[in-house]
C-alpha cells in the first residue's frame, strides 16, 4: 500500500525500501513544486501536519504489535532496508518518599519560582525600565509558527 499518493501531481512515496536519501528525493519535490509556484505552500504545510498527526497515531498504536515482531530478528538482519533494534528505555525513580530528598525538591522549587519572578522583572524592565533591575538581554528574537487545527 502507498502511503502517500497524490495523482494529480504524479506524486508517490513507495515505502517498500526506505532511506533517508528516498525520503529526502520526495520531500525535496513537494518543497521545489512549493518555491517554482506549482504548489501553495500553506497547502502543503497543512498536509504535512496531518501526515504527521497520522503518523503518529499509527506509531502509538502500533508500537507494541511492532514490538513483538521485531523480537524475531536479529541485529544484522534488514527489514525494508533498514536495521531495527529494540533498546530499552531508561528507569523511572520516585525519591519523594525520602525526607531529605522531598525537603532540597522543595528549596529547589521555591529558588525556581523566585528565579522566574527576576526573570519577568528583568524582561518588563526591557521596555519599562525599574529602578535597580538590570534589563533581561535578548539571546534570541521571537519568530513566527503556523497553528494548524485539523478538524475532527
Amino acid at each position: 500500500m502507498n502511503i502517500f499518493e497524490e495523482k494529480n501531481e504524479g506524486l508517490i512515496l513507495n515505502l517498500d525500501t526506505l532511506s533517508k536519501s528516498s525520503l529526502k528525493i520526495f520531500a525535496d519535490k513537494i518543497i521545489n513544486n512549493v518555491h517554482e509556484g506549482h504548489s501553495n505552500a500553506l497547502e502543503e504545510y497543512i498536509k504535512a501536519k496531518g501526515l504527521s498527526e497520522a503518523i503518529d497515531i499509527i506509531i502509538n498504536s502500533i508500537k507494541s504489535d511492532a514490538l513483538d515482531e521485531a523480537e524475531k530478528y536479529t541485529g544484522d538482519q534488514k527489514i525494508m532496508g533498514c536495521t531495527v533494534l529494540i533498546k530499552n528505555t531508561p528507569v523511572l525513580y520516585d525519591y519523594s518518599h525520602n525526607n531529605e530528598w522531598s525537603d532540597i525538591n522543595s528549596q529547589i522549587e521555591f529558588l525556581k519560582n523566585k528565579q522566574k519572578a527576576i526573570e519577568k522583572t528583568m524582561v518588563l524592565s526591557i521596555e519599562y525600565p525599574i529602578a535597580g533591575v538590570e534589563p533581561a538581554i535578548i539571546k534570541k528574537d521571537s519568530g513566527q509558527t503556523i497553528q494548524v487545527t485539523i478538524p475532527k
